[in-house]
């Protein structure tokens, strides 16, 4: 099955309510990166996405439930918490946290992954 794609980086996007609502069944992979968003809550009902960029926006905090998640880029945002509920996520194997403000980095906090393969947490507060 080919992989579906949704592309939209460097739109100056500030929502996504434009997506909600929608089941969006067959979208894998999709490109949020380089734009205002503060919110990516509309995502949660994209239960077969493997492949989240939401890089460089202005996303405070985040809480979904996705399934099928492998590679989450969250980076250059403005986090200010380790996103745990993301341990749940067993086919979870890259996660990008870098340059955000999060503060309550622990070591069980990093550790609790079962099937991460890298995690990417640099210049962060800790």
């Amino acid at each position: 099955m080919k992989e579906i794609e949704y592309i939209v980086p460097a739109m100056q996007l500030d929502t996504l309510d434009f997506m909600s609502g929608h089941k969006w069944n067959i979208l894998q992979r999709v490109d949020i990166s380089r734009n205002k968003l503060l919110s990516i809550q509309p995502l949660m009902d994209f239960k077969n996405l493997r492949f989240l960029n939401a890089r460089n926006n202005r996303i405070v905090e985040i809480n979904f439930e996705l399934p099928n998640i492998e590679e989450i880029d969250l980076s250059a945002n403005s986090l200010r918490s380790f996103p745990i509920f993301l341990i749940q996520h067993n086919k979870l194997k890259k996660l990008v946290l870098s340059n955000n403000s999060i503060r309550n980095l622990t070591y069980m906090s990093c550790t609790n992954f079962m099937s991460l393969e890298e995690l990417d947490i640099s210049h962060n507060w800790y």
